[in-house]
């Protein structure tokens, strides 16, 4: 576990293996004034959840370890961990594809974020769920009906990679 703020305020569980996002996105989120705990990994993240209380989980899918956040969520939900906040999920992902695996593995995230992250979007959706009485209800992330600017990049597909 990375980084841990213990103050009186709502904290967040952001996950991911890439350590420049998690400085730049733990930043940015502590500037909202959120309290952010940190991790790589799953083992590091449900260690996270048991000395903290977790307000809301942000957590990347393809951590590059054994378990992804899919995993992750299922443990979550489905543990004695009996997590039932908000989870987003982040992804490069097509959100489609990485639907249909959420079908599969019966697992919901309240959200899937499309990465790069939209900053401003994924505060909006952060302050919803963290503002809704019923946390399992958190509005999804509002997006246009419009393709989201790529700048050439070519996103990945999990089609193949559970077949």
């Amino acid at each position: 576990m990375e980084r841990q703020v213990t103050e009186n305020k709502k904290t967040i569980l952001l996950v991911d293996d890439e350590l420049d996002v998690r400085l730049m996105l733990g930043d940015r989120l502590a500037s909202l004034g959120y309290s952010v705990v940190t991790t790589e990994d799953v083992p590091g993240a449900l260690e996270a959840m048991k000395a903290n209380k977790i307000d809301l989980v942000l957590s990347d899918y393809d951590l590059k370890q054994k378990l992804n956040g899919l995993d992750f969520l299922k443990v979550c939900r489905q543990s004695e961990y009996n997590y039932q906040g908000p989870f987003f999920l982040g992804s490069s992902y097509h959100q489609d594809d990485l639907r249909k695996e959420c079908e599969r593995l019966s697992v919901e995230p309240d959200d899937i974020i499309r990465k790069p992250y939209d900053y401003d979007g994924l505060k909006l959706a952060i302050e919803k769920a963290l503002s809704s009485s019923d946390s399992r209800a958190a509005p999804k992330f509002e997006s246009t009906d419009e393709e989201p600017e790529t700048y050439g990049v070519t996103y990945p597909t999990i089609e193949n990679e559970f077949s």
